[in-house]
């Protein structure tokens, strides 16, 4: 990307460290971003995150084996009103429950399994 851009690799590197939403690692078919904002964590959304890791068997920041999930936290994206919330991505969800966010992952993952066949 330097070379391309004309710039040395340390000044991209800056900028992909610097933005959370900005990286250079593989990430999943969908990417899970856990809001981390006040509204959020006084909603409970360490409950959504241990949902999630304990339903895909990975850990914050990881990515399932199959490739299908990456799990990770974001700043705010303003769904105060709808905590504890989620992008899924670049879709918001919100108002999560344990039993929504298995719900949703069930429905993700069937997606995509109908749009491989």
């Amino acid at each position: 990307m330097s070379k391309k851009l004309k710039i040395p690799k340390a000044r991209v590197d800056e900028v992909i460290t610097f933005f959370s939403s900005i990286n250079n690692c593989k990430k999943g078919k969908f990417v899970l971003q856990l809001c981390e904002s006040t509204a959020c964590g006084v909603k409970k959304k360490h409950l959504i995150g241990e949902a999630i890791e304990k339903k895909l068997k990975i850990k914050l920041g990881e990515t399932t084996s199959d490739n299908l999930f990456t799990f990770e936290h974001t700043p705010c994206f303003g769904a105060c009103d709808l905590a504890p919330a989620m992008r899924a991505n670049g879709i918001v969800y919100g108002n999560l429950t344990k039993e929504k966010i298995e719900k949703l992952l069930d429905k993700l993952s069937k997606e995509f399994e109908d749009n491989e066949e």
